[in-house]
């Protein structure tokens, strides 16, 4: 399953799911705009039966690539 990740509508990265084990994915940030937030957006392009899209868990940020501290997701 393909995978891809945009950041404030800007493509950040894409990500093949070849089994169901978890995988890290890095992304870096755009510079920032207009947003007092950052939209995260996670696409698929096929389902497979019995699979309803990705987890996503352990988000983690850093400021210097070197110091990485876990974040939180904010749900609606």
């Amino acid at each position: 399953m393909l995978v891809t990740f945009t950041i404030d509508d800007v493509r950040a990265g894409r990500a093949l799911l070849l089994d169901p084990r978890p995988q890290a994915v890095v992304l870096e940030m755009p510079p920032p705009a207009s947003r007092r937030v950052r939209r995260v957006d996670v696409r698929t392009k096929i389902t497979r039966e019995g699979n309803h899209g990705v987890k996503i868990s352990g988000v983690m940020v850093t400021t210097d690539g070197m110091e990485w501290r876990p974040c939180c997701l904010v749900s609606r």
